[in-house]
């Protein structure tokens, strides 16, 4: 910005008030409420230091004139204010902040023309308010609103400019916190190091005393408003670790809550996690016993290792095989279209407790594509769509609307994840029936019974009706 195009406060007043004696900011005629007011709500680089109406020693005192006014009213009005108070004026670690917790909503609030630290670390939240403004000496800063937080910890972490805890706000009587709002905090944490989820669901967490050595390659599950959570695998022992600092479901599936996995979960949260207003948040890195239970913990319903992918969008198969491989068909489940053609003719009907494979490939004009895997589960009446199958990105325009539609984008965002510009399913899905199952792939409608074809070309129809007459010959 160029010199001449700087604000002048002098013109700008000149502007709100007719001239005036200008005496102090503690006037209380009403021609300086404006001016007083738009001093206060300017950023520091917007102003010429040396051209203020009043000077800089006035505007400081009035910032804590102003301060204590609202402490004042917050207090008649039987609010419970807490403090964080260091150093002293005009060092940058200064900061003189008060604020309130809001037991409805579990918001914090950092009241008006509380004092922040002057410089912030990585990570620290509202980057961009925290800039906010600085007294007219240019060293410490002060916010000329009040901004609510999602949690104690975070305002902690704005006023100071690192990352801080709750326990960093203290009444009048030196009492934080906890001591009025206990259930700021899941329990109390009382292990120094990590958490090992333990194997038998009858026993509580044990812990490790000595932290993991080895170069983390971090991967990731990110879902918006559910989970934000780093980890990394140790191919040594073959578990796997939730990182500190990360963010997980805060409500779980029902019937996952009820199973072993989901108890080991609670116990895991008892004990090493915080809760905010929207996630738990763990405290220390966290040991789990595999990286699919790791999955689970994070997104509080049964899931796979294949949710966590690093910053390339790989997985863990990418980087450790002899750790993470499918177990039923290995690494050639993902190239089962290459042999397509070139499988011999079979009979559809296969041994006793083996499933028959089904495939659907198309390749359409406009560019979109889709090719899929399942089996016919004969004795509970379903298709399962298997994991690695892709399904089109696109549905029939005459469905848009229908409910089809909406199951099939519900199941989309649920169990796919964009590979090579094609939604590809990262876990095996049953469906109600193999209709169904051809429409969630093919995006319209379709006749499963005729779409569900073997390595040999037969449909699923005529291999129902071998493993009819199969039946009736066995009677």
């Amino acid at each position: 910005m160029k010199e001449e195009n700087k604000l002048d406060i002098n013109e700008e007043y000149e502007k709100l008030v007719p001239p005036t004696v200008r005496k102090s900011l503690f006037d209380e005629s009403e021609d300086y409420d404006s001016l007083r007011e738009y001093i206060m709500s300017q950023p520091y680089n917007s102003l010429k230091k040396r051209k203020l109406p009043f000077s800089d020693i006035e505007l400081i005192d009035y910032i804590d004139f102003r301060r204590g006014e609202l402490i004042d009213q917050e207090t008649a009005a039987h609010k419970h204010l807490f403090f964080i108070k260091q150093s002293v004026k005009g060092k940058p670690e200064f900061c003189n902040a008060v604020g309130y917790y809001i037991k409805q909503t579990k918001a914090f609030i950092v009241m008006p023309y509380s004092y922040i630290v002057t410089h912030a670390s990585k990570g620290v939240p509202l980057p961009s308010v925290r800039r906010g403004n600085r007294n007219m000496d240019g060293v410490n800063r002060y916010i000329s609103t009040s901004i609510s937080f999602i949690s104690p910890g975070d305002a902690a972490s704005f006023v100071l400019g690192h990352k801080a805890g709750l326990d960093e706000w203290v009444d009048r009587r030196g009492k934080g916190l906890l001591e009025y709002y206990s259930e700021l905090v899941a329990k109390p944490i009382l292990v120094p190091e990590e958490v090992i989820e333990p194997e038998n669901d009858n026993h509580t967490p044990q812990l490790s005393k000595k932290p993991v050595a080895l170069d983390k390659h971090l991967f990731y599950i990110k879902v918006k408003r559910v989970c934000d959570a780093s980890g990394y695998f140790n191919p040594e022992n073959g578990y796997f670790y939730i990182c500190k600092d990360s963010f997980i479901a805060l409500n779980a599936n029902k019937e996952y809550e009820e199973s072993p996995s989901g108890k080991a979960r609670a116990r895991l949260i008892a004990t090493v996690c915080t809760k905010s207003r929207l996630y738990y948040n763990v405290n220390r890195d966290a040991k789990c016993r595999s990286a699919s239970a790791a999955a689970s913990y994070v997104l509080g319903e049964d899931s796979s290792y294949v949710e966590w992918e690093d910053e390339n969008g790989k997985g863990l198969k990418d980087f450790y095989p002899e750790h993470f491989s499918d177990k039923k068909t290995g690494d050639k489940q993902q190239n089962f279209f290459s042999s397509i053609d070139k499988s011999p003719v079979q009979s559809p009907v296969k041994k006793k407790n083996e499933a028959t494979p089904f495939y659907i490939k198309y390749e359409m004009e406009n560019g979109n594509r889709c090719q899929a895997s399942g089996f016919y589960d004969q004795s509970n009446k379903v298709f399962v769509l298997k994991e690695g199958s892709q399904l089109a990105t696109t549905s029939s325009r005459d469905l848009i609307y229908t409910v089809e539609a909406s199951e099939r984008r519900v199941l989309i965002l649920k169990n796919c994840r964009v590979l090579d510009g094609v939604f590809t399913l990262i876990r095996d899905v049953e469906c109600d029936s193999p209709s169904k199952a051809a429409f969630y792939v093919l995006g319209r409608k379709a006749n499963g019974l005729e779409e569900w074809k073997d390595g040999g070309g037969n449909t699923l129809r005529r291999f129902k009706e071998i493993l009819s007459i199969r039946n009736d010959e066995c009677k």
